[in-house]
């Protein structure tokens, strides 16, 4: 019980920090909304008359904002880790009576609750500006979509790990490769539209997995579903990753913060 209170206090404190700053909220919003829409008008106009079916179209919209900002998120707590560092903070949260990974758990806590709300903003938004995006299959679809956040933050939890040891280099890298994930994993671009490179690279990373196949049972047809291999698969790739990803994360993260610790690193930055 002891430990949940510090836990819930944990979460608190990064709730009211995160509430602090509007405008890194308002980024946070707007960044994901702006680029998807950004490959959304690119696609209508290229499209030849009559070429887009609205049908399917608002619901790919929808899934690549709210994936985009699945994948966004998991750069938040490697950042937090970071800021904690620069204020001096980071060794008094570690050696508190706190669990020692309740830190991060705050960070991805208040931003798993952000992220509701802009599910229902982005849900509405696509509404207006391109039609309905119903998804087909919808308890498929959300137990996909939950195993693409459980990957995310799995990996925003093993880079919080990495920005302990290896600093301003794991903050950068933190940053970079959710977008290079997002580029490759089918998100925006159809992996079948890659260049071979990039369709195999694509291929060895398990996220593209269930990115596919979350599109291949949200925008199924008359129950045939399309995929890069048989759906079965695919399905059964995302739960081991679902359940892989946070556990190598949380691992990786406490070996990290107990080498950083022993060493006396924790407040290099």
């Amino acid at each position: 019980m002891k430990y949940i209170k510090l836990i819930l206090a944990m979460i608190d404190k990064e709730r009211i920090i995160f509430l602090r700053y509007p405008a890194r909220i308002l980024g946070a919003i707007v960044f994901p909304l702006f680029l998807t829409l950004i490959f959304a008008f690119t696609a209508i106009l290229y499209q030849p008359t009559g070429g887009i079916n609205s049908r399917t179209f608002a619901p790919e919209v929808f899934l690549g904002m709210v994936i985009f900002m699945i994948v966004s998120i998991s750069s938040d707590a490697p950042m937090r880790i970071t800021e904690e560092q620069q204020q001096g903070t980071l060794e008094s949260i570690l050696l508190s009576p706190a669990p020692r990974f309740s830190s991060v758990l705050g960070v991805l806590f208040v931003r798993a609750g952000f992220l509701v709300g802009i599910i229902v903003l982005y849900y509405f938004i696509v509404l207006i500006s391109f039609g309905n995006p119903a998804l087909h299959n919808p308890i498929w679809s959300t137990l996909l979509f939950l195993g693409i956040i459980a990957q995310s933050f799995g990996f925003g939890i093993f880079m919080s790990g990495f920005t302990i040891t290896a600093k301003e280099t794991g903050l950068r890298a933190a940053f970079f490769l959710p977008f290079f994930v997002i580029i490759l994993s089918g998100v925006f671009i159809p992996v079948s539209s890659l260049p071979e490179t990039g369709y195999y690279i694509a291929l060895m990373i398990p996220f593209t997995y269930n990115v596919d196949a979350l599109r291949g049972v949200a925008f199924s047809t008359n129950g045939v579903i399309q995929t890069i291999i048989p759906i079965e698969y695919e399905i059964i790739i995302s739960l081991i990753s679902a359940v892989a990803f946070p556990y190598i994360g949380v691992k990786y993260y406490l070996k990290k913060e107990r080498d950083a610790r022993r060493s006396g690193t924790l407040l290099e930055y």
